[in-house]
């Protein structure tokens, strides 16, 4: 799918998960950090959205078979089949500007035949979101190549 323009007016994306009868955390929701990926970059972007499945580099070869040039657009990616730090270092190869990563029901169930969603079961609930780092590397990302341990110097801000 390539949009052929961004949507007028804008779409505004509901990022919160949302709370549940019997939900126990239901309490601390407002306490909880907004939906975001850690590690992932900060800013505004906009162009045009294309779906580009799982975000993988054959699902990329696919996209340029068919002649879709992915420089200056957003991709837009289901969560699955690779890590989500890999979907976005794909798409920043393929020369876009921006990800958003979507959790497609029909990969994570819920709701079907006997399947019931949180708080009732495992699944995840209409409103939920998935968050996590997209750093690729290993251990932590403030001590490269060290323990995570207070002894050890750290880099901050625009060193990470």
């Amino acid at each position: 799918m390539l949009t052929s323009q961004p949507p007028d007016p804008p779409i505004s994306l509901d990022l919160q998960q949302k709370t549940y009868d019997g939900d126990p955390y239901a309490d601390v929701a407002n306490e909880v950090l907004p939906t975001f990926h850690g590690y992932a970059k900060s800013g505004t972007v906009s162009g045009p959205v294309v779906y580009v499945n799982y975000g993988r580099v054959e699902d990329y070869a696919t996209l340029k078979e068919m002649g879709v040039n992915m420089s200056g657009t957003i991709a837009l990616a289901k969560y699955g089949q690779i890590f989500r730090g890999d979907i976005v270092a794909n798409a920043y190869d393929a020369g876009a500007v921006g990800v958003l990563i979507y959790t497609d029901r029909k990969d994570y169930g819920g709701g079907r035949g006997s399947a019931k969603w949180f708080p009732d079961d495992k699944w995840m609930p209409p409103s939920g979101v998935q968050v996590g780092s997209v750093f690729r590397g290993t251990g932590d990302p403030t001590t490269p190549g060290l323990p995570s341990s207070r002894a050890c110097e750290r880099l901050y801000g625009k060193c990470l």
